[in-house]
Protein backbone atom coordinates (compact mmCIF):
# COMPACT_ATOMS: atom_id res chain seq x y z
CA UNK A 1 0.00 0.00 0.00
CA UNK A 2 2.81 2.30 0.57
CA UNK A 3 3.94 1.91 -3.01
CA UNK A 4 0.68 3.27 -4.27
CA UNK A 5 0.70 6.31 -2.16
CA UNK A 6 2.24 9.37 -3.75
CA UNK A 7 2.87 12.55 -2.08
CA UNK A 8 0.14 15.08 -2.70
CA UNK A 9 2.59 17.98 -3.08
CA UNK A 10 4.50 16.19 -5.85
CA UNK A 11 1.28 15.32 -7.68
CA UNK A 12 0.10 18.93 -7.52
CA UNK A 13 3.43 20.22 -8.77
CA UNK A 14 3.41 17.86 -11.74
CA UNK A 15 -0.13 18.70 -12.84
CA UNK A 16 -0.12 22.41 -12.03
CA UNK A 17 3.41 23.15 -13.29
CA UNK A 18 2.61 23.32 -16.99
CA UNK A 19 -0.55 25.45 -16.79
CA UNK A 20 1.08 28.01 -14.48
CA UNK A 21 3.89 28.59 -16.98
CA UNK A 22 1.47 29.03 -19.87
CA UNK A 23 -0.71 31.41 -17.81
CA UNK A 24 2.33 33.55 -17.05
CA UNK A 25 3.32 33.61 -20.70
CA UNK A 26 -0.25 34.47 -21.69
CA UNK A 27 -0.41 37.33 -19.20
CA UNK A 28 2.93 38.71 -20.38
CA UNK A 29 1.86 38.51 -24.04
CA UNK A 30 -1.48 40.19 -23.29
CA UNK A 31 0.27 43.00 -21.37
CA UNK A 32 2.75 43.58 -24.20
CA UNK A 33 -0.06 43.68 -26.77
CA UNK A 34 -2.07 46.11 -24.62
CA UNK A 35 0.96 48.38 -24.24
CA UNK A 36 1.63 48.37 -27.97
CA UNK A 37 -2.03 49.04 -28.84
CA UNK A 38 -2.29 51.73 -26.16
CA UNK A 39 0.87 53.46 -27.38
CA UNK A 40 -0.33 53.38 -30.98
CA UNK A 41 -3.75 54.74 -30.01
CA UNK A 42 -2.12 57.54 -28.03
CA UNK A 43 0.08 58.48 -30.98
CA UNK A 44 -2.85 58.68 -33.40
CA UNK A 45 -5.45 60.12 -31.06
CA UNK A 46 -3.30 62.57 -29.12
CA UNK A 47 -3.93 66.23 -29.96
CA UNK A 48 -1.54 67.58 -32.53
CA UNK A 49 0.52 70.60 -31.50
CA UNK A 50 -0.86 73.82 -32.91
CA UNK A 51 1.32 75.51 -35.51
CA UNK A 52 2.87 78.78 -34.47
CA UNK A 53 0.91 81.84 -35.55
CA UNK A 54 2.31 83.53 -38.66
CA UNK A 55 4.74 86.40 -38.18
CA UNK A 56 4.88 89.62 -40.15
CA UNK A 57 7.49 89.72 -42.87
CA UNK A 58 8.45 92.08 -45.66
CA UNK A 59 6.07 94.71 -47.05
CA UNK A 60 5.23 95.23 -50.71
CA UNK A 61 4.13 98.78 -51.47
CA UNK A 62 2.02 99.09 -54.58
CA UNK A 63 1.84 102.30 -56.62
CA UNK A 64 -1.36 104.29 -56.08
CA UNK A 65 -4.13 103.64 -58.60
CA UNK A 66 -6.60 106.25 -59.82
CA UNK A 67 -10.09 104.83 -60.29
CA UNK A 68 -13.35 106.15 -61.69
CA UNK A 69 -16.17 106.59 -59.22
CA UNK A 70 -19.80 107.26 -60.02
CA UNK A 71 -20.78 110.82 -61.12
CA UNK A 72 -17.38 111.65 -62.67
CA UNK A 73 -15.43 111.52 -59.42
CA UNK A 74 -12.11 109.83 -58.87
CA UNK A 75 -10.48 107.79 -56.14
CA UNK A 76 -6.73 107.52 -55.68
CA UNK A 77 -5.98 104.41 -53.64
CA UNK A 78 -2.63 102.92 -52.72
CA UNK A 79 -2.03 99.80 -50.66
CA UNK A 80 0.83 97.99 -48.99
CA UNK A 81 0.74 94.24 -48.49
CA UNK A 82 2.63 92.80 -45.55
CA UNK A 83 3.78 89.28 -46.29
CA UNK A 84 4.06 86.31 -43.94
CA UNK A 85 7.65 85.81 -42.80
CA UNK A 86 9.21 82.75 -44.39
CA UNK A 87 6.34 82.18 -46.84
CA UNK A 88 6.81 84.96 -49.39
CA UNK A 89 9.47 87.51 -50.28
CA UNK A 90 8.82 90.95 -51.70
CA UNK A 91 11.25 90.34 -54.59
CA UNK A 92 9.23 87.30 -55.74
CA UNK A 93 5.74 88.60 -54.96
CA UNK A 94 3.56 89.20 -58.03
CA UNK A 95 1.14 91.97 -57.06
CA UNK A 96 -0.77 92.06 -60.35
CA UNK A 97 -3.70 90.04 -58.99
CA UNK A 98 -3.86 92.29 -55.92
CA UNK A 99 -3.97 95.34 -58.20
CA UNK A 100 -6.88 93.84 -60.11
CA UNK A 101 -8.72 93.14 -56.86
CA UNK A 102 -8.25 96.80 -55.81
CA UNK A 103 -9.73 97.96 -59.12
CA UNK A 104 -12.70 95.57 -58.80
CA UNK A 105 -13.36 96.57 -55.19
CA UNK A 106 -13.43 100.37 -55.61
CA UNK A 107 -14.40 101.14 -59.24
CA UNK A 108 -17.86 102.62 -59.72
CA UNK A 109 -18.61 103.37 -56.07
CA UNK A 110 -20.58 106.44 -55.12
CA UNK A 111 -18.51 109.24 -53.58
CA UNK A 112 -21.05 109.78 -50.80
CA UNK A 113 -20.79 106.20 -49.59
CA UNK A 114 -17.04 106.41 -48.96
CA UNK A 115 -17.35 107.36 -45.30
CA UNK A 116 -14.90 106.10 -42.68
CA UNK A 117 -17.21 103.23 -41.78
CA UNK A 118 -17.70 102.23 -45.42
CA UNK A 119 -13.97 102.60 -46.11
CA UNK A 120 -13.13 100.25 -43.23
CA UNK A 121 -15.67 97.72 -44.51
CA UNK A 122 -14.20 97.93 -48.02
CA UNK A 123 -10.68 97.54 -46.60
CA UNK A 124 -11.75 94.43 -44.65
CA UNK A 125 -13.41 92.95 -47.75
CA UNK A 126 -10.33 93.69 -49.86
CA UNK A 127 -8.04 92.12 -47.25
CA UNK A 128 -10.17 88.96 -47.27
CA UNK A 129 -10.09 88.76 -51.07
CA UNK A 130 -6.34 89.32 -51.27
CA UNK A 131 -5.62 86.72 -48.57
CA UNK A 132 -7.79 84.27 -50.52
CA UNK A 133 -5.92 85.08 -53.75
CA UNK A 134 -2.53 84.58 -52.04
CA UNK A 135 -3.17 81.76 -49.55
CA UNK A 136 -0.70 81.69 -46.68
CA UNK A 137 1.39 84.55 -48.10
CA UNK A 138 -0.41 87.72 -46.92
CA UNK A 139 -0.17 88.80 -43.28
CA UNK A 140 -1.94 92.18 -43.49
CA UNK A 141 -3.10 94.88 -45.88
CA UNK A 142 -2.76 98.62 -45.34
CA UNK A 143 -4.37 101.50 -47.20
CA UNK A 144 -1.59 104.06 -47.68
CA UNK A 145 -3.47 106.44 -49.93
CA UNK A 146 -7.20 107.03 -50.04
CA UNK A 147 -8.06 110.30 -51.77
CA UNK A 148 -11.52 111.04 -53.15
CA UNK A 149 -12.00 113.87 -55.68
Amino acid sequence: MTAMKTRPAEADAETDGAPKKSKKKLIIIVLVVLLVVGGGAYKFLAPKPKPAPPKAGETVKMDPTILNLADSHYLKVGISIQLVAGKAKSADFDSSQAGQLVINEFTGLDRGTLTNTERQKLETDLTTKIKKAYPGEVYALYLNTFLVD
